[in-house]
């Protein structure tokens, strides 16, 4: 498989005419064809079905063209950075999709007033995906949740951890729940209503232990559950239940009201990088982050 393969395909896909793809390559159609049938070849499976008048995709193709366009973006994407940036000075930042990190766009700001010659790379993650920060493998720093328990995972990980946030236990709901008329959220308060938990491949552990505990505690309760906070969010407003989630994952949205949750949980967020990492763009990065949150 090679890149004019790649390129011949994805051109074929968008347009479906050979001739308009070849146009557009700057090369012949017969050359395109070539290509295209070379693919075939090396995938073992059809991509197009061809007709005199009409080319289309096939099932194959339509699920090839995805992920042949995203390896295309990736392969100019890092063209771009390499040139523009001889001494090679890229910063891969993760952001866990569920926090709410409310002052990453002045901490982007100040940064690249510090050094403006480092390109930056931004990628949503899942929790257990700071693993690509201590494997090295595309992460230079991640923003994610923790605990003070969850501190030594990290720590096992090869990985140097700095709080950010400090976050409160809140219950989620509709403005115009009757639980919004209460201060504070207890467990009796929750009797007879329908919780939207995390399920347990998208849920942190240090929330996981607070679903735990809300379902030990918390009686005649029926469960919904959702993959990403920012999800729950949609089915709260349309009524299907409520939720118990840290403040800094809830993102500011009409129609839904936060109130403290009787449950003490010491949740928090901050940033990770390897443990042995002393990059001045790294530790820029970090003590940027840190000012930005007074920490």
């Amino acid at each position: 498989m090679t890149i004019i393969q790649l390129r011949c395909f994805v051109e074929v896909a968008q347009e479906l005419n050979y001739a308009k793809a070849a146009s557009n390559l700057f090369i012949s159609q017969p050359a395109v064809s070539r290509h295209i049938i070379s693919l075939e070849n090396d995938l073992g499976v059809p991509l197009f079905i061809r007709s005199r008048h009409n080319v289309a995709l096939t099932s194959a193709g339509n699920r090839f063209y995805s992920e042949a366009k995203d390896i295309l973006e990736r392969i100019d994407l890092s063209k771009y950075s390499l040139q523009n940036n001889p001494e090679e000075q890229t910063l891969n930042v993760g952001c866990v999709s569920s926090i709410r990190i409310d002052g990453l766009s002045r901490i982007y700001l100040q940064f690249h007033r510090q050094m403006p010659h480092v390109f930056i790379n931004n990628t949503e993650i899942a929790a257990g995906d700071y693993r690509k920060v201590s494997s090295g493998d595309h992460l230079d720093v991640a923003f994610v949740p923790s605990s003070p328990k969850g501190h030594m995972s990290y720590k096992e990980s090869s990985l140097d951890y700095y709080t950010l946030y400090k976050g409160i236990l809140c219950c989620v709901l509709r403005k115009d729940h009757p639980l919004a008329e209460k201060e504070l959220i207890t467990f009796t308060d929750l009797q007879g209503e329908t919780l939207i938990l995390l399920d347990h491949e998208h849920c942190p552990p240090s929330m996981d232990s607070v679903q735990i505990e809300i379902r030990k505690n918390a009686e005649k309760i029926q469960y919904y559950y959702s993959g990403s906070s920012l999800y729950t969010i949609p089915m709260i407003i349309g009524g299907l239940g409520l939720a118990i989630m840290p403040d800094f994952v809830c993102p500011h949205t009409d129609g839904i009201i936060l109130r403290p949750f009787d449950l003490p949980a010491e949740l928090e967020f901050g940033i990770i990088c390897r443990n042995n990492d002393k990059s001045e763009r790294v530790r820029t990065f970090i003590n940027t982050a840190r000012k930005e949150y007074a920490v």
